[in-house]
């Protein structure tokens, strides 16, 4: 199952035109960012309950990170202007998708959200700023 969602979030991540680039791995250390705006992402884990007697409930848990530059840009315009606009064209794009119908023959809902800090590390590319997406990718199981 984790082989066909990690391949939906790109499908669904290359619908994005402010996307340059896409990463479904945490980087290595050493490893660059060629392209901003850029997304990683990767899963964090899963969870599973029982719906009823014949049915399971399946949580996917996906964390993505949005990465933009501002070497040659400058923080405030990031911050104020480019970041939130990337954000904002990925929630929407998974909001028009939020209904994949099935996956594997599982019926799936995805769910996204921003939970944490938006941040300003440095790097060896320079500054970048992040801001972390949480992905809950959710499908119904019918149980053998």
């Amino acid at each position: 199952m984790y082989k066909e969602l990690i391949e939906k979030i790109k499908t669904i991540l290359e619908g994005v035109p402010a996307v340059k680039s896409i990463y479904p791995y945490a980087l290595r250390e050493g490893e660059k960012i060629t392209n901003y705006p850029s997304v990683i992402y990767f899963p964090t884990g899963s969870t599973n309950s029982f719906e009823t007697n014949a049915e399971n409930f399946k949580e996917y848990n996906f964390n993505l990170y949005v990465i933009c530059s501002t070497e040659q840009i400058g923080n405030e315009e990031v911050a104020v202007s480019i970041l939130p606009n990337v954000i904002d064209k990925i929630i929407a794009e998974f909001d028009n998708k939020w209904s994949v119908n099935a996956i594997s023959g599982k019926r799936t809902w995805l769910r996204i959200s921003s939970m944490s800090d938006w941040t300003l590390p440095y790097s060896d590319a320079g500054i970048e700023m992040s801001a972390q997406l949480t992905l809950t990718i959710k499908t119904l199981t019918e149980i053998d």
